[in-house]
């Protein structure tokens, strides 16, 4: 006999109840993670990028859905439950489909939802949740890493800031410049650079067919943790061929490698270190001790090169995403 029941969004009183119930059938440490990624949007973004749906019978709470707005086009699934006298998922598939009307109909098209690194399949695949990839999160204490090209040595020892007229080696023409978010060229070079390295690339390749390269730099700069001095272009004949991302959290002492990618003319010429000894530079600038970033596990030429610089694995997650069409019935 169904079971009767009734969908309704979250208010804000509604939401620490909401993200307990939400993330109760997670791993200890998914259940951390994904209540720091709420506090963060709560502290960031204000309870308007906070979206629950619960389902709710004659006794209480029977289902629980939970999001957050991570960018003007993106959502990041926090938690999605149902309670164990439930059997399958009776009552959280209407309630996750509940919760992605909302985020719909306030133009967020791509909903990404990670999980633990398992081959049981996640709650949330029957809403058409598709899996990208495995990632691998590495980490390392700044004075124990090491840098991976000889030309950066003396900079990474001294923490100076890169610039176009930093002395590069007679054969080449490279340079390494800081991201200037008011300049327009420099604004087209990034979008580029990176739509460019998106070719071809071994990390999360299929997350190509969620986001296009331009919406998710958007993302990075409508971040409120952006911070353009955490950014390089990096060219080689003043033509733009790899580019870094990076975002300091000072609360944390930790520079997050958010997105470093060269162009495919330029792959297996030595970049990937360049590029990471740069993480470290600015990792020195901004007096951070840690530097921590993410890679598709399946990514073995970036990971090798993160090892030799001395980070080492501390935890892994799948993560999944739902494109969502321009809207849905409420």
């Amino acid at each position: 006999m169904p079971i009767p029941y009734q969908l309704t969004p979250s208010k804000t009183a509604d939401i620490p109840q909401l993200a307990q119930f939400a993330t109760q059938t997670l791993s200890i440490g998914r259940q951390h993670l994904a209540l720091s990624q709420l506090a963060d949007a709560l502290k960031q973004r204000g309870a308007d990028a906070v979206f629950g749906s619960q389902c709710l019978g004659t006794d209480g709470m029977l289902a629980a859905c939970l999001a957050t707005r991570i960018s003007p086009d993106a959502a990041m699934l926090v938690g999605c439950s149902q309670t164990e006298d439930v059997a399958g998922s009776e009552l959280l598939e209407p309630t996750l489909a509940h919760l992605l009307e909302q985020l719909s109909a306030t133009g967020i098209r791509f909903v990404q939802a990670c999980w633990d690194d398992s081959p049981d399949a996640p709650p949330f695949e029957k809403n058409g949740f598709q899996f990208i990839a495995n990632l691998d999160y590495l980490a390392g204490t700044i004075e124990n890493l090491q840098a991976s090209s000889n030309d950066q040595s003396e900079r990474l020892k001294a923490g100076t800031k890169a610039s176009s007229t930093d002395p590069t080696p007679p054969e080449s023409t490279s340079a390494i410049e800081a991201f200037d978010p008011d300049n327009a060229q420099d604004r087209l070079d990034i979008y580029k650079v990176v739509a460019d390295t998106f070719e071809k690339t071994l990390d999360c390749p299929r997350l190509n067919h969620f986001r296009p390269p331009q919406t998710i730099v958007d993302a990075y700069l409508d971040s409120p943790a952006f911070e353009p001095a955490g950014w390089r272009i990096f060219r080689q004949g003043g033509k733009p061929i790899a580019c870094l991302i990076t975002t300091p959290y000072a609360s944390a002492n930790t520079l997050e490698l958010t997105y470093m990618g060269a162009i495919p003319e330029v792959r297996g010429q030595g970049w990937g270190g360049k590029i990471i000894d740069e993480a470290i530079v600015i990792a020195k600038q901004f007096k951070l001790t840690e530097l921590i970033l993410a890679v598709d596990a399946k990514n073995q030429p970036a990971i090798d090169i993160y090892h030799r610089t001395g980070l080492t694995s501390i935890a892994k997650e799948a993560v999944w995403g739902c494109r969502l069409p321009q809207s849905l019935p409420i």
